[in-house]
């Protein structure tokens, strides 16, 4: 039996005003973080109830150099993504976003899992919980080698 999901005319916009607050904000300045030379992806995920994560992991390498970026998004039960946008980045076709609704309400977590063709690389994982409007909620990083798991804890 398909589970059928209806979108509201609310939620789809809640989704626009949101995507569009967030990349206005990743644009905007501030939005590099100081840290690691190298390359860096950034994907959005507008989730069902309004709120947004802002991912990414900056890569002390160079883009031939990376296999795969992997973020595991944990949230809400009942919530699901209503969009994932991978932003225009040369590593746009190495990066994914898994989705898992199976955390307690206002709870969301994040792990982070880069594989490179080096060995040791630093990474530096960062995200952003922001509201429907793209008000910022919790800003989160953490920092760490290729093939660990870099985990983000949010709380709204």
């Amino acid at each position: 039996m398909a589970l059928k999901k209806s979108i509201s005319a609310r939620g789809i916009l809640a989704a626009i005003l949101t995507l569009a607050s967030l990349l206005a904000f990743a644009a905007g300045p501030g939005a590099a973080f100081a840290g690691l030379g190298g390359c860096r992806t950034d994907p959005v995920i507008v989730l069902s109830n309004g709120r947004a994560l802002q991912l990414a992991a900056e890569i002390d390498t160079s883009i031939s150099n990376v296999q795969s970026v992997v973020y595991t998004v944990h949230a809400p039960i009942g919530t699901y993504p209503l969009l994932i946008v991978y932003t225009d980045n040369p590593l746009r076709n190495v990066e994914r976003v898994i989705f898992r609704a199976d955390l307690l309400p206002g709870r969301y977590s994040t792990e982070t899992v880069v594989d490179t063709t080096g060995s040791n690389t630093s990474v530096i994982a960062t995200g952003i919980l922001v509201d429907a409007l793209g008000r910022p909620l919790t800003n989160r990083r953490t920092e760490g080698r290729e093939n660990q798991q870099l985990r983000l804890s949010f709380n709204n």
